[in-house]
């Protein structure tokens, strides 16, 4: 993978020579217009990419693969913009993913005043054919990649749920490279399950405004996870009735304002209580926005199938 800024000449960032016995490649570049940092490896037959790009000004990257190449995208942080030849213009949004198939890859993607974080696997057509027996609708999909066309595997982009985002994450973060090709095993067949047995049917027809505000909304959200927000007081900050917030920010999120809030304040307190000891589950649930321990449990409980106390009994003491 190459990736080359429009408006820097003497940037170039390259990730090409992934050798299975090298580990793990890390690439970074820094530009007038932003900076970019690149994460790349090969575990036997697969290989993926995560790379964060940290916006200062608008400018484009044109990444290219110098091969034909099937890759699953998914969007992990902020809104992803991009052209690739084939097929055209594709958005993602946050958390939104698909398989795409380009025999020349050349996609300009564009990068503004944002941090925007994109997690790539590029997965061999054998794979997606041994797996056709159990996603019948994938025959479409690699016939075309037999004749060399251009092709998305789903017309709508899907959107990925807490569990597919968690295998994500593994993959990242663990160490081991057994563990680190199991969850991308996993995030590949558990993505495909999740556009083949529940796709996303209706096109989010929103104006580039109507997006700003609803991801004005999720960072309010997040930037104060301790402060619980009415659906009337998020409406009023982005000046939009209730019924159409809660509308358009399932559109392009998959879920509620309240859900995604919760989702991230168990994750917050999943961490907070896995790292120290020092926290009491009191505290963490103080900061994640709960008044009450008892009320907090019983969430925590309801998200993950288990006590904070499994969690804070296994965390190291400082």
């Amino acid at each position: 993978m190459k990736i080359i800024s429009k408006n820097a000449l003497d940037f170039t960032l390259t990730a090409e020579m992934i050798a299975p016995k090298e580990g793990i490649k890390k690439f970074n570049a820094n530009w007038e217009f932003g900076k970019v940092d690149l994460l790349a490896k090969r575990l036997e037959h697969l290989r993926y990419y995560h790379c964060q790009i940290q916006g200062r000004g608008d400018d484009e990257l044109v990444v290219i693969i110098k091969e034909p190449a099937i890759l699953l995208v998914c969007s992990l942080h902020g809104k992803i913009d991009a052209r690739v030849k084939g097929l055209g213009d594709l958005t993602f949004h946050e958390r939104g993913f698909n398989v795409l198939y380009s025999p020349i890859w050349s996609a300009e993607v564009v990068i503004r005043n944002a941090t925007q974080d994109v997690f790539l696997i590029e997965i061999p057509l054998s794979m997606l054919q041994e797996k056709q027996h159990n996603f019948p609708l994938l025959e479409a999909f690699t016939a075309m990649i037999e004749l060399d066309r251009s092709c998305k595997l789903m017309r709508l982009n899907q959107v990925a749920d807490r569990a597919m985002l968690h295998k994500i994450e593994m993959v990242i973060n663990t160490q081991q490279d057994e563990e680190k090709l199991i969850w991308l095993n996993s995030v590949i067949s558990y993505a495909l399950e999740l556009s083949m047995r529940h796709p996303v049917k209706r096109i989010p027809r929103l104006t580039e405004e109507e997006i700003h505000k609803m991801y004005r909304v999720k960072d309010m959200i997040l930037n104060q996870l301790h402060k619980t927000y009415t659906l009337k007081e998020l409406s009023e900050r982005v000046n939009i009735n209730i019924l159409r917030l809660k509308k358009d920010f399932r559109k392009i999120f998959g879920l509620t304002p309240a859900a995604l809030q919760t989702e991230q304040r168990m994750k917050k307190a999943a961490e907070l209580l896995s790292t120290s000891r020092t926290y009491t589950i009191l505290q963490v649930a103080e900061t994640v926005g709960y008044k009450y321990h008892t009320d907090f449990t019983r969430a925590f409980k309801h998200f993950y199938g288990f006590s904070p106390k499994v969690l804070s009994k296994k965390a190291p003491r400082y």
